[in-house]
């Protein structure tokens, strides 16, 4: 299979199976997250007969925080442009492939409010739910409102960026992105907060199917948080899996560990590979 050129100025990388491809799966990161991440996982699905293609959004693939504080983006720029041109340069490199949408954390999100995700036939989220501070686990409430309220606002103007990766808080960030997605984290209505009603109706208005995983021993999203979600999806079809760490050999999965690869054969195999192929409706 030939690889096919990327002219956008997002940066992806497309992993390509040695027979025909069954589909395409895109793995969108979480927050800060850089694209190597999901590499792992990436090169399992191509075992699997698919095409993974994944991505950074503008900014993560930054290390320096001189050219980072120049960044002027935010949350809504990576919906709108990021991840509509990832999209879109799937559909045209693989025009007779469906599409399917494998979002961990706010790629799990967010993805009702991409403005081509009807090309999507698909979406499989993993450890998403709202980020709305009262619907943390009870552990990370207090950290949140120190976050929101105090370490934001004072280092943000100070370093013209957020600092995360000093911090050992989710990463480095430009400025719009930490200031919006603090918005979004002290409103019920999270990713919604302050949304037009064209906005509104874009986010409830998807109608591919939707598998989510979460799990027990996730410290930043809660079953709650998770619930209130699919609520704002104004959907009662989802297909939530919330998952239990002990049913792990390793007993611990946590926000990040699903992509660990030693979870092969106990959450990909078992979970995630079920869910892409009842979005797809397929039989591989």
């Amino acid at each position: 299979m030939n690889l096919p050129k990327n002219p956008l100025k997002v940066s992806l990388t497309p992993y390509l199976p040695d027979s025909e491809a069954h589909g395409v799966i895109i793995l969108a990161p979480a927050m800060g997250v850089n694209q190597r991440y999901y590499a792992a996982l990436a090169n399992w699905l191509t075992t699997k007969g698919f095409i993974a293609v994944t991505f950074d959004f503008q900014g993560m693939g930054v290390n320096s925080p001189k050219q980072l504080k120049h960044i002027d983006i935010n949350i809504t720029d990576w919906i709108e442009t990021d991840c509509a041109r990832v999209i879109a340069w799937c559909r045209e490199s693989w025009p007779d492939l469906k599409i399917t949408w494998v979002g961990h954390s706010l790629s799990g999100q967010i993805f009702p409010l991409i403005p081509n995700q009807t090309e999507l036939s698909g979406i499989v989220s993993i450890a998403s739910g709202s980020g709305f501070w009262r619907l943390a686990p009870m552990t990370m409430r207090f950290k949140a409102l120190t976050l929101w309220h105090l370490i934001v606002p004072a280092l943000t103007p100070l370093f013209g960026y957020f600092p995360g990766k000093k911090l050992g808080v989710v990463a480095n960030l430009p400025k719009r992105v930490i200031y919006q997605w603090r918005k979004w984290c002290l409103d019920s209505d999270y990713c919604l907060a302050a949304a037009p009603p064209s906005m509104r109706a874009t986010f409830t208005s998807t109608k591919q199917k939707v598998v989510a995983l979460t799990f027990d021993d996730d410290h930043m999203i809660s079953l709650e948080s998770a619930r209130a979600l699919h609520r704002l999806f104004a959907r009662n079809d989802i297909d939530h899996q919330h998952i239990s760490s002990s049913q792990t050999p390793f007993k611990r999965i946590g926000h990040f560990g699903f992509f660990r690869h030693r979870q092969q054969e106990a959450l990909w195999a078992t979970y995630l590979l079920p869910a892409i192929l009842s979005v797809l409706d397929q039989k591989v």
